[in-house]
């Protein structure tokens, strides 16, 4: 399992804009192999604007913890391998007509992708 990240290395990524934190996902992912959402009965989603379901993704524990709280409070972090991610969950939210919303932090919900657009391999 990997060590936790030190506070000013996630100060600076959460810093970064949308676009930058989206990069480092695809990034990060890509090299360790795994994705994080949250979980409890089921994977927390939000809604967009129009109310089209969307799952919250991060490249590491750390910053899903930062989203547990309010109405996710009961939600922990949950290991998402990488190939179940592309293989499973992915398609599954694609032919639900569902999307992904990459690295929210507390302030910002983080960008909008569709599934099929999530180039991770």
């Amino acid at each position: 399992m990997p060590n936790p990240l030190r506070p000013e290395q996630m100060k600076a990524i959460l810093a970064l804009s949308a676009n930058a934190r989206f990069e480092h996902f695809v990034t990060q992912v890509a090299d360790r192999q795994r994705a994080w959402s949250l979980w409890h009965e089921g994977f927390a989603t939000m809604c967009d604007d129009h109310g089209t379901r969307a799952l919250p993704l991060w490249p590491a524990k750390d910053y899903a913890e930062l989203l547990c709280t309010g109405e996710w409070a009961s939600y922990r972090p949950k290991e998402i391998p990488l190939e179940d991610l592309l293989d499973v969950l992915l398609p599954r939210l694609e032919a639900e007509a569902n999307l992904t919303t990459v690295f929210p932090t507390p302030e910002e919900r983080g960008p909008l992708v569709a599934p099929k657009a999530l180039d991770l391999a």
